[in-house]
């Protein structure tokens, strides 16, 4: 009897179909995030929600305002390919900025 427990709680517990070899588990890199849209695209967008967010009148900080780069998304919980706008606006004296995501448009909440 205390062979048979014995042998239940070595081998019995053990559920070999859930297992997972390295090959089953997908892991995404944000390297790896495809870009959708154009970086026109994202200037559009980031200049609609500044204007949405009351900015009278949103316009692009300099000639490189915007480029890519990888941020980190609370929504999503991972680092994100994004493009970074940089926006000047009369209502504030620093500039202010907006991730759009490379994938779909969407824009990014960060802690960055």
């Amino acid at each position: 009897m205390i062979l048979f427990f014995a042998f239940f709680l070595l081998f019995g517990c053990s559920d070999n179909q859930s297992s997972h070899s390295k090959e089953d588990v997908e892991i995404k890199s944000h390297i790896d995030d495809p870009v959708n849209i154009t970086e026109e695209e994202a200037i559009e967008i980031a200049l609609q929600q500044a204007r949405a967010d009351g900015y009278e009148s949103p316009t692009l900080l300099d000639g490189n305002s915007s480029k890519i780069a990888f941020v980190y998304s609370i929504k999503y919980d991972r680092d994100m390919k994004v493009y970074d706008v940089l926006l000047s606006t009369p209502e504030d004296m620093f500039a202010v900025y907006y991730y759009v995501s490379t994938e779909n448009g969407e824009l990014i909440e960060s802690t960055h």
